[in-house]
């Protein structure tokens, strides 16, 4: 049967009411049959029942009667001391004006149900007596504390432990407790019917019972005769300002652990809202209400996890509700866990919002990427290179500070997913500030670390999936220029290659030398004349040199322009001293006096590579020219300044390369 089945009119007419239960509290329990006050009512001594002879209740530990604690519709508890055992005890007993074998039995199988649930959470029951009327007196253990409903009402949480600083998750836990009380008494078969935060008690130690099983029933066959079953529910029972939509349809619709189910949601919507959900005045409204499940919507604030547990576990049809008690509770358990996995990423995500101003702050202007847009400025920042893109004034301390939010930010939200790996939010987070330290490395001319950032999101949104794609392309770019600008400063960089070239050059003098160290020996003895053939074979071998040294050294030579440009200027300068030597043997000059012209040209291609590849070369070329200098003044010493110009010149440069290549980068 369905809430569009019935009219309000024809819904009460299936009810029929007493008056007395149409004045009836709408938070109050009604219970089954108390709106007929039994005929055989009496205050004189309590018939002896069935349930009585069944149980063989009989005298029992004397009570000395004290206080009164409460008073209900059939029963009243009073506070009472066991003399043998000298302890505090709670006695339910029936009101004087209630004493008829129905209510005994009544309060008989409240003891049976109650005693059935043995649990933590459901207050113990001592034993049943009688008192001298022979009414039955449930002894039970003293509950120090306050009703649930009464620390619900309490809005300022004055009345929660010191300790209880998050009040939401207090009472969420007192909810879970109650939630393992049910779940004891729906594996025995019994529901309790009339879950609410007034039959919810709290113990001055912290202790959580699920009281007032008057209304409880059981579904196990084998209860049958004994307890009172869901299958004999023939009127209304329960707290209409809670009550589950088959309750309001008695012997039209089933009852069971998912009635109490609907009840935990019932409660969960007073949790969150601080009233219950069919609060009218008008106990018809209400069950009228309840039947078609017109409640009031939750706050906006709610947290959608705990609205989304309040609207299945009060859905109106019962297989669509949460399986048991303990899927409600798990369901609850996981919010709470989310819950610290969504503080956690708040946090992280107030982290974020500083990194980004930090790095804002970092560029001219203050102006930049807004958080959630680190590629909204990817076109234009394309087109400005991998340096200048951004101006930036950041110092060692502003760079600290971005890395260290960064870090905090970064495991903030990876502690959120860590806790809740659903958890979308947190998720997005981490994406967001992935992409924002991405531009970040961008601006800085870090392409690498770009990259290694932009690798690291997880299952992005389309819209950070397009940043991201921006962005890398962005880093790619940038990484091949920025290596493409490595190259071409390792080229021009003179520390580069400057052994090879040190070496090669000090390998090129003692070939260049050594010849001439040998003619201006022989010079001394008479019988020695230098010669056109020998200056020019000796010639072509150092150009030979620096052609073969080319090839065999082309690998490490193909490192550095400048080492490149050396050996082919040096080689072109003794090719051309090659020809100049050939022309002047085809004229008839004198070989002697032309070697100072040989040094000159040598000279000269010195000064010239000095002037376009390395400025060392001017010492080489001042070498060559005071050389030739020397050969002019003191022609007979021609040998000596030949060997000590080309030993000294190439010494003094392959020093300074060497020197420079201990200062060059690894």
């Amino acid at each position: 049967m369905t809430a569009e089945d019935l009219t309000r009119v024809e819904f009460l007419q299936t009810l029929a009411l007493p008056e007395s239960v149409k004045v009836h509290p709408t938070d109050a329990t009604i219970r089954s049959g108390l709106h007929e006050r039994a005929p055989e009512a009496t205050t004189a001594a309590a018939p002896s029942t069935p349930a009585m002879s069944a149980v063989g209740v009989g005298d029992g530990p004397s009570l000395e009667l004290k206080s009164l604690i409460a008073r209900g519709g059939m029963g009243e508890i009073l506070l009472a001391e066991q003399r043998n055992l000298r302890r505090e005890v709670a006695v339910k007993t029936l009101r004087p004006e209630l004493v008829a074998p129905e209510y005994v039995d009544r309060l008989l199988r409240e003891a049976w149900i109650t005693g059935l649930v043995e649990h933590p959470h459901v207050v113990p029951v001592h034993v049943v007596v009688l008192d001298t009327r022979g009414v039955p007196q449930m002894v039970m253990k003293r509950i120090e504390g306050v009703s649930w409903k009464a620390m619900l009402s309490d809005r300022s949480n004055a009345s929660l432990p010191e300790d209880a600083d998050d009040a939401l998750a207090f009472h969420l836990g007192i909810l879970m407790e109650v939630c393992d009380a049910l779940s004891c008494a729906h594996s025995k078969g019994v529901v309790h019917l009339d879950v609410k935060p007034e039959n919810v008690m709290f113990g001055r130690f912290r202790d959580v019972y699920l009281v007032d099983w008057g209304v409880a029933a059981s579904t196990d066959e084998a209860h049958r005769g004994w307890l009172p079953m869901t299958d004999e529910i023939r009127s209304v029972v329960g707290t209409p300002a809670y009550m589950a939509p088959e309750l309001t349809r008695p012997g039209a619709a089933q009852v069971g652990a998912w009635t109490d189910v609907f009840l935990l949601g019932a409660t969960l919507f007073e949790v969150l809202t601080g009233r219950s959900p069919y609060s009218d005045p008008s106990i018809e409204t209400a069950l009228y209400a309840a039947y078609r499940q017109e409640r009031p919507p939750l706050p906006p604030n709610t947290p959608s996890e705990l609205a989304a547990i309040v609207e299945r576990a009060m859905q109106p049809d019962p297989s669509r509700r949460f399986e048991s008690a303990e899927a409600f509770r798990a369901a609850i358990r996981r919010y709470l866990r989310h819950r610290s996995a969504v503080d956690i990423g708040t946090k992280a995500q107030g982290n974020f919002e500083r990194l980004v101003r930090a790095i804002d702050a970092t560029r001219s202007g203050g102006a930049g990427a807004p958080a959630g847009g680190a590629g909204a400025d990817a076109g234009a920042d394309a087109e400005d290179g991998a340096a200048d893109d951004t101006a930036r004034t950041e110092s060692p301390a502003d760079a600290a500070q971005i890395q260290r939010l960064f870090g905090e930010t970064r495991f903030g939200f990876r502690a959120a997913l860590e806790s809740w790996p659903e958890n979308e939010a947190a998720r997005q987070g981490h994406n967001e500030v992935m992409l924002a330290m991405a531009q970040y490395h961008l601006d800085r001319g870090e392409p690498d670390a770009a990259l290694s950032l932009l690798d690291a999101l997880d299952r992005p949104t389309p819209t950070q999936s397009i940043e991201r794609s921006t962005l890398s392309a962005q880093a790619r770019d940038r990484r091949t220029e920025h290596d493409r600008l490595t190259r071409l400063g390792a080229d021009f960089d003179p520390r580069t290659g400057a052994r090879v070239r040190a070496l090669l050059l000090l390998a090129g003098s003692l070939f260049l030398t050594l010849p001439w160290v040998g003619i201006w020996a022989l010079n001394f003895g008479s019988g020695f004349r230098y010669t056109w053939a020998q200056g020019i074979f000796f010639t072509s071998l150092v150009v030979a040199f620096f052609f073969v040294g080319g090839l065999v050294l082309r690998e490490r030579l193909r490192q550095s322009r400048v080492s490149r440009q050396v050996v082919q200027g040096l080689g072109l300068t003794f090719f051309f001293l090659l020809l100049e030597m050939l022309y002047s043997a085809s004229q008839g000059h004198d070989p002697v006096r032309n070697i100072p012209i040989g040094l000159l040209v040598l000279g000269g291609g010195c000064a010239l590579l000095g002037t376009t590849v390395d400025r060392a070369f001017y010492l080489l070329s001042g070498a060559f020219g005071l050389g030739a200098l020397l050969c002019a003044l003191w022609p007979e010493m021609t040998f000596l300044w030949v060997v000590l110009a080309a030993f000294i010149g190439p010494g003094a440069v392959a020093a300074m390369w060497l020197r420079a290549a201990r200062r060059a980068p690894s």
